[in-house]
């Protein structure tokens, strides 16, 4: 009996993750178009152009989901210990945060790593809600769009760790 739900969960995580994917095809072309616009963009130095075609990248990786949900908690904790982000990130990426393209370009970002990995992204929904409810209690939660921005500054060089200029970590 025990097998025969095991057997069931699994093949309900696969089936949803396959339909997951497949709606996950028109997010992935409007983050394309968005990271064209960004690249297009005199205003974006090579370095960050560097970062959006790193992310672009990790848009269909299973692991970029794994390594964010391990350093999410750590940066989240660090901000509210010391009121800044623990993480060394290069003004230039964190000036990205103040285009609304970007952010455009971040939210698609993160929908479309999150199909590539249901079962992760599960768990992290679950660390998101307790992570927020923590930020809320302690007073942090305007600045925990930076807190998951820093985290994913962070993340896609251990993903791909030979490829642009983004490699800083």
């Amino acid at each position: 009996m025990l097998v025969l739900i095991i057997l069931s969960s699994i093949a309900a995580l696969f089936i949803i993750d396959l339909i997951v994917n497949r709606q996950a095809k028109d997010v992935r072309l409007q983050m394309a178009t968005s990271a064209k616009r960004l690249i297009d963009s005199d205003e974006l130095s090579d370095n960050q152009k560097s970062l959006i075609l790193n992310m672009l990248d990790d848009a269909f990786s299973w692991k970029f989901l794994v390594y964010f949900a391990i350093r999410l908690p750590f940066l989240a904790f660090g901000r509210a210990k010391r009121k800044r982000s623990t993480a060394k990130i290069p003004e230039e990426y964190m000036a990205l945060m103040q285009n609304e393209e970007f952010n455009k370009f971040s939210d698609l970002h993160m929908q479309s790593v999150m199909a590539s990995n249901f079962p992760v992204a599960l768990v992290l929904l679950l660390e998101l809600v307790i992570l927020i409810f923590i930020a809320m209690m302690f007073g942090f939660m305007r600045s925990f769009r930076e807190v998951l921005l820093a985290t994913v500054f962070l993340t896609t060089p251990k993903v791909r760790p030979k490829s642009g200029k983004a490699d800083f970590a």
